[in-house]
């Protein structure tokens, strides 16, 4: 594989987006939610709309490419806490995973977030998605606490809070 390169993006990469999105939720939750709650969350945060929303309110997105080819994005933003923030996405395409996409993509959030202040990160993560934890957790994450949070629709994201200090 060639260069791995990471762009900031905005709104005239939505449609991209969602098209990651629609190559790696298949594969990452198929196993460990409904269709039901699949379909929801995606239609809930990836619909035009939402990422609309999401982008205008101060999340950043950011892509990754790998030969000029979108391999992967992450998007993060500010908490509510002073010097925290979120990560809020990081997906990678599954066969590029184990590349250094994903830990492309988090060092650069990382490296930003720094930037404007930041001495904690956060983000939540599936309890059952061992892949992705045992990834955060080489990164230097660790686990703060688990939680059932309600995304409505009687549905529920059950994952665990992991952070690291920076």
């Amino acid at each position: 594989m060639g260069n791995l390169i990471i762009n900031k993006v905005g709104t005239e990469s939505i449609a991209l987006i969602q098209e990651l999105t629609m190559q790696v939720w298949p594969q990452t939750y198929t196993a460990t939610l409904s269709q039901e709650q699949i379909d929801y969350m995606l239609n809930m945060m990836y619909s035009t709309e939402a990422l609309q929303q999401q982008m205008s309110s101060g999340s950043q997105f950011i892509v990754a490419y790998y030969d000029e080819q979108p391999v992967g994005f992450a998007s993060y933003g500010p908490t509510e806490k002073e010097n925290e923030f979120k990560l809020h996405k990081l997906y990678v395409i599954t066969t590029i995973q184990k590349t250094g996409a994903g830990k492309g993509l988090l060092q650069f959030v990382m490296k930003n977030v720094r930037e404007f202040g930041c001495t904690h990160l956060i983000l939540q993560v599936n309890r059952q998605n061992e892949n992705a934890i045992g990834f955060y957790n080489r990164m230097g994450f660790s686990k703060e606490y688990e939680a059932d949070f309600e995304i409505g629709n009687g549905l529920y994201m059950k994952d665990y809070v992991m952070g690291i200090d920076l």
